[in-house]
């Protein structure tokens, strides 16, 4: 019965990044919107989760493993929410504030080490602080945090119950 559930949301999950994907995807070649630097990251996470609930869905017999994908797309999804929350961040500060622009992610990946990439993309740029209201009123990166809280919470709360269920039965 457990296993049914936990099927039931890794598959759920499953459907949601690649909903999302698509539509950033769509946002992309058919409205224009090129991603900054801090947005390939969010797209990286959200499949990186994707994939492993795909992986979850089809091969979490053992309850060790079971665990192991719910402990990953926790890992994940905090990491989304340091990467989304960021660009929230960068994207409410005042237009005096907002840092200079930055070549793109292929150019800075070519010229600099990947830990200094890391640490320029934080930092950010005037891309990851341009704001296109998409939906209510929200921005992508506002939207993507939310998302990536969704997930966190979930997946918490399903590892959480997933323990408790393992502890007191005999299955």
């Amino acid at each position: 019965m457990i296993q049914k559930k936990l099927k039931i949301i890794h598959l759920a999950t499953v459907v949601l990044a690649l909903i999302g994907m698509l539509f950033v995807l769509w946002l992309q070649y058919y409205r224009g919107m090129f991603p900054c630097p801090l947005c390939i990251l969010q797209r990286v996470l959200w499949i990186a989760i994707g994939l492993v609930s795909l992986s979850a869905f089809f091969v979490s017999r053992q309850i060790w493993l079971a665990k192991c994908f719910l402990v990953m797309n926790i890992f994940f999804a905090c990491l989304g929410l340091l990467v989304s929350g960021r660009q929230v961040y960068l994207q409410h500060l005042p237009p005096e504030s907002v840092p200079a622009c930055l070549p793109d992610l292929a150019t800075l990946l070519n010229l600099l080490p990947l830990q200094k990439v890391v640490q320029i993309i934080f930092q950010g740029s005037g891309d990851c602080a341009l704001v296109h209201k998409i939906w209510f009123g929200f921005s992508l990166a506002e939207i993507s945090f939310a998302g990536f809280v969704f997930i966190f919470i979930l997946f918490l709360f399903t590892l959480i119950f997933f323990s408790r269920f393992f502890i007191y039965s005999k299955i």
